[in-house]
């Protein structure tokens, strides 16, 4: 254990307990932001948590009854008897400094609190069960849970809440969100917002991870927006290259068979040049779980400021936190729903937009006109209720023979801050490229 005396202030502390017993007016101001461990020396630590459970029932706070009250609890003589009661009564703060005494104390909590973690996490990589990629996410997560506990506690008041509003509405301006590219998209849902956990869903092949990637290579080269995708299906050169020919417009079988035309050479080399610099970061890394995704995404928004995170698909990830033999007892949908529910508290508590492509049931097969519903989404009804906003893709030639390009319909089912609605766009298999359909005709279109 770190041998340094560890942060404190016994004034501060001594004083914090005198105002209240000077002032019981001030308890609730103490009581929403101090807690016990904010105390680093034990008898006050004793005197506060008695003081604060009289508080949650509402009785006074006078020596008489804490003393009575020390007593009952058999903590008495724990917390130093009637010399530290008057050692306490005999201290006369200025209750207009309480301010200043919480801040004190509450900082001094947080240090000690932020050395004995690193404690913790020290002892644990030391070990040599030691797993780099758990010790590591176990790490920023009780690092994360500390610096939530700086907050104020005073929630938010509504008039200052309003101000915001108020100046958007002078200066025009709106609360739109990543733009994808697609107008009928980006009509109804304003954007991907700041926090938002977003689900692709189709059947097999119907064009889910081509549909993500024309939006990354949006968001990065015509907004320069950091973007970043997490594959467990392509290799991170398919999906370079799957990038390269959508943005290119270049049909990939010319490329594969090396029989490029002049201007699909040309259109290749500056596609190349132009995209260098756009920054979308790719993981393939195999069967990746929800821990190291968290904190390789907590990596990138540190080093690339990520704007946008897409996970292609939700099935393949794995829990990380059980063993191979727990995992084939573990019910699938309790495990899907573990998986959909790390990826919306993730993106809450990154503050960018998540994709994750999802799979569609089977049972839309066997329905008439093969349209998909909510209730399609494979293996937990977890996800439905997880995402913000759940987009539905099928395409008309899917149950049959169609030249190419090809009608691809999507549907935003679900919408949780606008409406839901559908519109079509034009899915060209070759380039992988979706285009926005035009007011001409199917027929024109092809």
């Amino acid at each position: 254990m770190v041998q340094n005396t560890l942060p404190s202030n016994i004034e501060a502390e001594a004083s914090i307990l005198g105002a209240i017993l000077l002032n019981p007016d001030i308890s609730d101001e103490v009581f929403d932001f101090i807690r016990p461990q904010d105390f680093s020396d034990n008898r006050y630590r004793i005197l506060f948590e008695v003081m604060f459970q009289l508080w949650k029932k509402e009785k006074a706070l006078d020596l008489i009854v804490i003393r009575e009250e020390l007593k009952k609890s058999g903590l008495f003589d724990k917390m130093g008897g009637g010399e530290t009661l008057l050692e306490i009564q005999d201290r006369v703060p200025a209750s207009a400094n309480i301010h200043e005494y919480i801040t004190i104390v509450h900082s001094k909590g947080i240090l000690r609190e932020v050395i004995k973690t690193a404690q913790r996490i020290l002892d644990e990589s030391l070990s040599e069960e030691a797993d780099s990629d758990e010790v590591l996410d176990r790490a920023e997560q009780q690092i994360f849970s500390i610096s939530e506990k700086r907050d104020s506690g005073l929630g938010s008041r509504l008039g200052d809440l309003l101000d915001p509003i108020l100046e958007r509405m002078k200066e025009g301006t709106s609360t739109a969100g990543l733009k994808t590219g697609f107008s009928g998209f980006d009509e109804l849902t304003n954007g991907f917002q700041n926090g938002q956990f977003i689900i692709i869903a189709g059947r097999p092949g119907v064009g889910k991870s081509t549909f993500v990637l024309n939006i990354l290579e949006h968001l990065a080269v015509n907004d320069s927006i950091p973007s970043g995708i997490f594959s467990l299906e392509m290799d991170a050169g398919l999906i370079a290259q799957n990038i390269l020919l959508m943005h290119a417009g270049v049909n990939s079988d010319a490329l594969r068979k090396g029989r490029l035309s002049k201007s699909q050479h040309a259109s290749l080399a500056m596609g190349i040049d132009r995209l260098k610099s756009a920054p979308v970061y790719i993981d393939d890394t195999p069967e990746p779980s929800v821990i190291r995704l968290r904190s390789r995404t907590r990596r990138w928004c540190r080093r690339y400021d990520l704007k946008m995170l897409a996970v292609d698909y939700l099935q393949l990830l794995q829990t990380g936190t059980l063993n191979a033999f727990e995992r084939r007892i573990t019910n699938r949908e309790n495990e899907i729903a573990f998986i959909s529910r790390n990826l919306k508290l993730l993106a809450s508590d990154l503050g960018i937009p998540i994709i994750a492509v999802s799979q569609l049931n089977r049972e839309v097969d066997n329905r008439s006109g093969g349209k998909p519903r909510l209730s399609d989404l494979r293996e937990s009804g977890a996800i439905e209720q997880d995402a913000d906003i759940v987009v539905l893709m099928s395409r008309e030639d899917y149950y049959g023979e169609s030249e190419n390009p090809v009608i691809a319909n999507i549907n935003v089912a679900k919408n949780r801050t606008g409406p839901t609605g559908e519109f079509q766009l034009v899915y060209d298999k070759e380039k992988f490229k979706f285009d926005q359909m035009s007011l001409r005709t199917a027929e024109e279109t092809y």
